[in-house]
């Protein structure tokens, strides 16, 4: 079964480069997670569930979120992970899952918040879950393009951005994608 271009890989990376990729975006996430926390609130203590808990998380969960979504933006200048995976995937990916994975290494699984929240009303879990979530991903999502947007307005030349197309990008994604921007700019 063929990968659709849109989520392929960049090319000339190999499986261990890619995998490699994942692995330091991860943990990228993680120590911005953890370092924000202490930084900022003393103590990784804070993270545990409680009512009191929602500002360390949303504060440290932006922090590495951003972190996360500038280590994409610049192994997509590099060329290791994907086109699309880098800017969507990835790092929603890690944003999401992430936070509750390190805090349930550090103290366990919270059996107890989880229960408290199935019992809220569904509108505040759902506010709370939107605050947390739309905050990150637009200070992440943000970061991401802003370093794109240098890169390319700064760096790149036409002719540059056409080589690195070509260095980076597979045949099957140019075309799907590339070529198909070109034509309609024009």
């Amino acid at each position: 079964m063929e990968v659709p271009a849109g989520l392929s890989p960049f090319a000339k990376q190999s499986r261990a480069e890619h995998i490699a990729t994942v692995v330091l975006g991860v943990l990228v996430f993680a120590v911005a997670y953890l370092v924000t926390t202490i930084a900022g609130f003393g103590s990784i203590g804070t993270l545990q569930a409680g009512p009191d808990a929602f500002l360390p998380r949303l504060t440290a969960g932006t922090v590495a979120t951003v972190s996360c979504f500038s280590f994409f933006a610049l192994a997509f200048i590099r060329g290791y992970g994907g086109p699309v995976l880098n800017p969507v995937i990835y790092p929603i990916g890690i944003a999401a899952i992430v936070p509750t994975v390190v805090r349930w290494l550090l103290f366990g699984p919270a059996v107890d918040e989880l229960r408290r929240r199935l019992l809220l009303p569904p509108l505040s879990v759902l506010l709370e879950m939107g605050i947390y979530v739309f905050g990150t991903l637009i200070a992440g999502i943000s970061a991401f393009g802003v370093i794109l947007l240098l890169w390319s307005s700064y760096v790149l030349t036409d002719e540059d951005m056409n080589r690195w197309e070509q260095t980076h990008l597979s045949e099957v994604f140019r075309s799907a994608f590339v070529d198909e921007q070109n034509e309609t700019a024009r």
